[in-house]
């Protein structure tokens, strides 16, 4: 029984074995299908380096293949079966090592790194990126300098016919890292000066009154002045109530000021007491 029972199980072993040397054939193979799918679907025909990883993903048997490529790093995910393509990324990070199993070297942290440097000036950066854009007499334009992981680059912004576009150039090769526009309102060249205020309108202009014993001169009585000013209300003395005026001299200029009641509303007016002209009116609600 035990002798039965050996046998049966070296038997299992070495069906076991010659499959999973079997599935460990096909999935190098498989491999190699998976890589060059990726290249090809991204166009590269000699990368720096490329290595894929098999997993199985919601039941989805697949390889993970990564590869680098004139300083883009290219991320696939590909279906192990069928060959699709499930999934891509394209992210430019710079040159990197030949080999993958190349790391980088420790860094002190107390000595900060030395910035790269610019070899493409402002100008010349914002050249590229007008260029890129199509665009010849930009309203405005601006760019400042910074280092992105590593990267030196010039961010370049400018305005045209109401747009806005956002240029990141590479501030060593002049290349195009990132690229955005959006239409906006479209931004003075310079900020609007503010409106200088309007002087206000002297409604009573003086008037030099002709001497007399106290410097003014009247020459309409009280009565008159009553008069214009319910002429120049349309009313007549009867329709209105509580009429009365007083003689003042405001800032040089004789004048009375004639106050009368109608219908619920104040009227009050100011008429000058040589020429008889309405220098003010003004009608109140007196409730």
């Amino acid at each position: 029984m035990k002798k039965r029972l050996f046998i049966i199980l070296a038997v299992a072993a070495l069906l076991i074995t010659g499959t999973v040397a079997a599935v460990s054939a096909v999935s190098t193979e498989k491999a190699a299908d998976a890589e060059a799918a990726a290249l090809a679907h991204a166009g590269v025909t000699q990368p720096d380096w490329v290595r894929s990883e098999y997993d199985v993903d919601d039941g989805i048997p697949q390889w993970e293949v990564e590869f680098w490529a004139d300083g883009w790093e290219y991320d696939y995910v590909i279906h192990a079966e069928t060959g699709q393509i499930i999934a891509y990324d394209k992210e430019y990070d710079g040159p990197k090592p030949t080999t993958s199993s190349q790391t980088k070297p420790a860094e002190d942290p107390t000595v900060p790194a030395d910035p790269a440097p610019a070899r493409l000036t402002a100008g010349e950066a914002e050249a590229a990126a007008l260029a890129h854009a199509g665009v010849t007499q930009p309203d405005w334009i601006r760019s400042e300098y910074d280092v992105d992981d590593g990267i030196p680059q010039w961010e370049v912004e400018f305005w045209a016919d109401g747009w806005e576009y956002d240029c990141v150039i590479h501030a060593e090769t002049g290349q195009v890292l990132g690229y955005d526009k959006e239409q906006q309102t479209p931004k003075p060249t310079e900020p609007a000066a503010p409106a200088e205020p309007t002087p206000p309108v002297n409604p009573i202009p003086p008037a030099d009154p002709a001497p007399t014993t106290d410097n003014t001169t009247v020459s309409i009585t009280a009565a008159e002045a009553e008069a214009l000013a319910l002429a120049h209300a349309g009313l007549t003395a009867d329709q209105v109530t509580r009429l009365h005026s007083e003689y003042d001299v405001d800032n040089g200029v004789p004048q009375y000021e004639v106050e009368f009641h109608h219908d619920g509303w104040e009227y009050e007016y100011e008429v000058h007491a040589e020429t008889g002209k309405i220098l003010h009116s003004e009608t109140d609600w007196d409730d």
